[in-house]
């Protein structure tokens, strides 16, 4: 989520440019991997981090360009991949409140998810969308949001990023109004078919509302004939329904030529209905000439861990914070590289069970000798004895180095006056992807 220090120092010079850095907006000019990450901080400009949104507003505001002009900048037609996220700390609405989140492009609307606000804050809630013909050009990629049912909430960490790749890498979406998931795996939606010259690394994800389910829903995808279940993450039923979910995935080394990608899901117990579905397919190259883009590095690991307070010995650098400790859960390397490319992060965890509390955070950290960053943080409520949570993260203009070490963790937020002493989590099934693109334009002003 922050651009490498020594990328600061280089583009310090621009004073313009720097301003736009220190309010939080890491946006390439024209390229053929076109990136922006946009996140609020309380004195961003022109949205501050900690907004309240009451039903008295219509849509509001969330997120936008630093110069609220442009913030997606192709050289050539893209496909392009879009995530965004907030937190909820407050609210004055009631726990089955819902609102609208919707992401445009150009103002156009590309994906609008509905949620409940629930009852255990603060939260992280994630959405993604697609845009799969992006003509070349300046676009603006903006995030709103309007309450649906009486109070407000006090929105923060606005995040929206997107990374887009050449359209003959291939892509795909589609939406889907309806399906009825029993205990076998079940296609959701038809097959995507993907078309590409170049093997591929593909970016997945799909969006949803929970119409009604009373056991944990797992997900997979397929490539071509492949049978569901190879890797599979599982999500909680919402306390209230209906209710929206996002979940995000990867596909790594999809050889050239045409193939079909197929999302399954399938209910622990009893039949459950998902509604208003759309799922979304961008193709990025899996490896060009030796040294410029590397493939997807990928990690995955099932064995149960207890995360106490105590957190481990080793804490990490890139994201030391008061309110508690932090237990990692997976990690991998990345081959060095002196070039600065643009992060794509997608990744998964199930957790077992907790205890004491219910509030904790997930991060996502880069260690590269001297330089750490986080390339995403996200609150958790972990409302039911078991859940899953799908997660992104992405970064702008880091290079891998000598040695650069990924590690996904969590913890157990205590302490602070914001939540109790002691607990732990049980975390067990986790993933972690992160591919690297491009990153050679420099930021704009």
């Amino acid at each position: 989520m922050r651009a490498v220090l020594g990328a600061l120092l280089l583009l310090a010079a621009s004073p313009l440019i720097a301003d736009c850095i220190a309010n939080g907006h890491y946006t390439l000019a024209s390229s053929q991997y076109p990136y922006t990450e946009d996140l609020t901080r309380p004195s961003s400009e022109p949205v501050p981090s900690g907004l309240w949104v009451s039903a008295e507003n219509d849509w509001t505001l969330l997120q936008t360009a630093c110069s609220e002009q442009t913030n997606v900048n192709a050289s050539t037609a893209v496909a392009l991949l879009i995530r965004a996220s907030f937190l909820v700390r407050e609210t004055t609405a009631a726990p089955d409140a819902m609102f609208d989140v919707q992401l445009r492009v150009d103002g156009e609307p590309i994906a609008t998810h509905s949620r409940r606000v629930g009852d255990h804050l603060p939260k992280a809630y994630r959405f993604g969308g697609s845009v799969q013909q992006l003509p070349a050009g300046n676009h603006l990629l903006t995030m709103w949001i309007r309450m649906r049912d009486p109070g407000a909430v006090l929105i923060a960490l606005q995040w929206i990023t997107a990374q887009g790749a050449p359209v003959n890498f291939g892509g795909n979406r589609t939406a889907v109004d309806q399906v009825t998931l029993g205990a076998a795996w079940t296609m959701i939606g038809p097959p995507l078919p993907i078309e590409t010259a170049r093997d591929v690394d593909a970016a997945l994800q799909a969006s949803f509302t929970i119409a009604s389910a009373a056991t944990p829903l797992s997900f997979s995808w397929s490539l071509d004939s492949e049978p569901p279940g190879g890797r599979s993450g599982a999500i909680a039923p919402p306390s209230i329904q209906p209710d929206g979910a996002t979940i995000f995935d990867h596909r790594a080394w999809i050889d050239a030529g045409a193939h079909t990608l197929q999302l399954w899901g399938r209910s622990s117990g009893g039949d459950a209905k998902l509604e208003g579905i759309t799922i979304d397919l961008v193709g990025f190259p899996h490896e060009t000439r030796p040294g410029r883009i590397p493939p997807i590095a990928e990690a995955e690991d099932d064995g149960a861990t207890l995360a106490t307070t105590d957190g481990d010995a080793e804490q990490p650098p890139g994201m030391v914070q008061p309110c508690g400790r932090w237990t990692k859960l997976i990690e991998l390397e990345l081959p060095p590289d002196v070039k600065n490319y643009s992060w794509s992060v997608d990744g998964f965890l199930e957790v077992l069970a907790h205890d004491v509390s219910s509030y904790g955070q997930i991060g996502v950290e880069v260690d590269s000798g001297d330089a750490h960053t986080d390339v995403g943080i996200f609150d958790i409520q972990a409302e039911h004895d078991y859940d899953g949570i799908y997660f992104y993260g992405d970064c702008s203009k880091w290079a891998p180095r000598d040695a650069t070490h990924v590690s996904l963790w969590i913890r157990r937020v205590e302490g602070c006056g914001i939540a109790p002493i002691g607990g732990s989590f049980t975390v067990g099934k986790r993933w972690l992807a992160v591919k690297l693109l491009p990153s050679q334009a420099p930021h704009l002003p």
